[in-house]
C-alpha cells in the first residue's frame, strides 16, 4: 500500500472515531430549590392548556349487547354552555345547553332530546340519533339515521342517509346520492341522484 493511501485511511479512521464518539446523550435535569427556604413561581408551562369551552368525553365501559340506544344512568352529560365531542364508548345522552355537538365515528347512538342544540355535526357510518329543534345540522358520512323536531339549516354529504324532520327545514343541501329527508323544506340544493326530500 502507498503511502498516501495509508494516510488516507488513517485520516479516515481517526475522523470516523472522531464522529462516533460525539454522540449526544440527553443530560437528566436538575432542579435546585433556594437553601434559605424561599420558594419560587413555578414556570409556566410550555403547552397550552385544553380550551375550557370544549369537552372531550373520556370513553366509558362499552355498552352490553341488547343496551345500544339508552345508556346507564351514568352516562348522561349536562353540556353546560360548552362544545361536546360523542365518539365510541363516551356518553352518548346530553342535556342542557349545548352550543355545538360533535359525533365523530361509526355506528354510534346517541340521544339530544333533553339538550338545546345550536349546531350538531356528524361525521362517520351507521350513527343513530335523535334531538329536538336544531339551529343546524351537518352530515358527513354514510348510512346515518336521524330523527329530528326541526332545523334551520341542513346539509347531508354522502350517501343514504336518513333525516326525518317532521317540524320541517329552513335550506337543504343534498350532496350524495339515495339520501331521504322526510319533511317539508323551504329551500332545496339537490346535488345527487336517488334523493328524496318531503
Amino acid at each position: 500500500m502507498s503511502l498516501i493511501r495509508r494516510g488516507a485511511a488513517a485520516l479516515l479512521l481517526t475522523g470516523v472515531m472522531t464522529l462516533t464518539g460525539c454522540v449526544m446523550v440527553a443530560e437528566p435535569r436538575v432542579t435546585r430549590l433556594p437553601s434559605d427556604g424561599s420558594a419560587t413561581a413555578p414556570a409556566t408551562p410550555t403547552h397550552p392548556a385544553p380550551s375550557p369551552s370544549v369537552v372531550r368525553l373520556p370513553p366509558t365501559e362499552a355498552p352490553s349487547p341488547g343496551n345500544t340506544t339508552a345508556p346507564q344512568s351514568g352516562e348522561v352529560l349536562e353540556c353546560g354552555g360548552r362544545t361536546v365531542t360523542i365518539t365510541a364508548g363516551a356518553p352518548s345522552t346530553l342535556v342542557g345547553d349545548c352550543p355545538q355537538v360533535e359525533v365523530e365515528g361509526g355506528g354510534l347512538t346517541f340521544d339530544l332530546t333533553g339538550a338545546t342544540v345550536g349546531v350538531l355535526r356528524l361525521a362517520g357510518q351507521q350513527i343513530v340519533g335523535t334531538a329536538s329543534a336544531l339551529g343546524s345540522l351537518e352530515i358527513a358520512g354514510n348510512d346515518c339515521d336521524l330523527r329530528i323536531g326541526s332545523a334551520d339549516d341542513v346539509t347531508v354529504r354522502g350517501d343514504g342517509n336518513r333525516v326525518i324532520a317532521p317540524g320541517g327545514v329552513g335550506r337543504l343541501l343534498i350532496q350524495g346520492n339515495g339520501n331521504t329527508v322526510a319533511g317539508p323544506a323551504s329551500e332545496v340544493d339537490e346535488q345527487g341522484s336517488r334523493n328524496s326530500v318531503g
